[in-house]
């Protein structure tokens, strides 16, 4: 398959032959369906009856009042149907599956909201989904397997290797090659070509939306910091796709760093870690971590979606061209800006999208006070409800 879509030397299309043809025709179909009238008219019509979009933009006044300085706001993905930004993507997949006609969906799982969103849009097509997860999640998420379940999605508990997000990949990866006749939704930002074309289209509709409502909320064309969260990049790519040409905004990723010094070697900073390496996996070429023996680093979080050794290509093309600012925050910085979201306006934020918010936190009061943080709040709180619970 041809594929001219490479950032440097990252991405492509690493797959075993009997995969090639199947992703082929998954590029042939998307271009062939995705900007006719009548797709978009369905996607429009779904956004706005279904996903409930445009999500709003809102200005954390009591927050930007406490720190002082730098006015913040969040894009509030929190407030689709299921509660974040992954329900945009299975929307697009869902309408373009129903024109190929295909019958099961399967699908890897790292974020309840991806869970989620795939059991409720695929339940909506009457389509058979089975839907891999991590074993350890399974326990953890028990609720959100639940609700699964009630969609009539099937839930297949994965034990080989590690028990990490990354055998829930390998798991869903070996049963789309032996069923090709199946649709593999791929639930964020990487994988194999087509899907990072495909991808960019996903979820376009987050920095369309917010081109136009940030000067009407801010008084101020565009933000002079875009933060958001990163563990494969989907929720980050999509509100910094609206500002990468605009050099004047700064764009920050923040990623789960370590506990403390006994987790040293179990973040999931990948950026900001001296032992990294190109390397090839899922499908894909980008940037992963390594330990030592030049082995896959086994990462951790206090979040399950920030569980994940590789990053998006984009990002690390990002990052080669100085374009991004790549950070982290300790579980203690996540948890008090947990804490201080809930406490000032009344938002419960997921965990993931804490980083994020501790991160900002952290830099408003350096700036002046007619600067602006826009941060993509991609999810809320109802999956990490015991853990925050636990851990304070």
């Amino acid at each position: 398959m041809t594929n001219n879509e490479f950032y440097w030397e990252f991405w492509g299309a690493f797959v075993p032959p009997s995969l090639e043809k199947t992703l082929e025709t998954l590029n042939q179909e998307f271009d062939k369906y995705y900007n006719t009238p009548e797709f978009q008219k369905d996607l429009d019509y779904y956004f706005k009856t279904f996903v409930w979009r445009p999500t709003p933009i809102t200005h954390l006044e009591n927050i930007s009042k406490e720190l002082w300085w730098a006015q913040i706001y969040i894009k509030r993905e929190d407030m689709t149907n299921i509660w974040a930004h992954k329900i945009n993507h299975s929307l697009v997949q869902w309408l373009l599956a129903k024109r190929m006609w295909k019958t099961e969906l399967i699908a890897e799982t790292w974020a309840w909201m991806h869970w989620v969103s795939v059991a409720t849009m695929w339940a909506k097509l009457w389509m058979k989904t089975k839907i891999f997860m991590w074993e350890k999640d399974v326990r953890r998420q028990y609720m959100n397997v639940q609700r699964m379940k009630l969609l009539w999605a099937e839930v297949v508990s994965v034990t080989q290797g590690d028990k990490k997000l990354k055998d829930a990949v390998d798991a869903a990866l070996e049963y789309y090659i032996n069923n090709t006749d199946s649709y593999y939704l791929l639930g964020s930002a990487l994988g194999p070509y087509p899907y990072p074309k495909i991808v960019r289209k996903w979820q376009e509709i987050v920095w369309k939306e917010c081109l136009y409502q940030f000067p009407e909320i801010s008084w101020q064309e565009n933000p002079d910091y875009v933060i958001a969260c990163v563990w494969w990049g989907s929720n980050a790519i999509w509100i910094f796709s609206a500002y990468i040409d605009k050099e004047n905004v700064k764009i920050i990723w923040v990623e789960w760093g370590w506990t403390d010094v006994s987790t040293l070697w179990e973040h999931a900073a990948r950026m900001k870690w001296i032992w990294w390496k190109l390397w090839t996996f899922h499908g894909y070429k980008s940037i992963f971590i390594q330990t030592k023996k030049d082995e896959i680093a086994s990462t951790s979080s206090i979040s399950a979606g920030l569980d994940y050794p590789w990053i998006w290509p984009e990002h690390a093309y990002l990052s080669e061209i100085w374009r991004a600012e790549y950070e982290y925050a300790y579980d203690n910085e996540v948890l008090e800006a947990y804490k201080l979201t809930a406490k000032l306006e009344w938002i419960l934020p997921a965990l993931e999208s804490s980083h994020a918010l501790a991160y900002a936190y952290k830099l408003a009061p350096s700036l002046d006070k007619d600067k602006k943080i826009l941060i993509n709040l991609s999810g809320r709180w109802d999956k990490d409800l015991e853990t925050v619970i636990e851990k304070l």
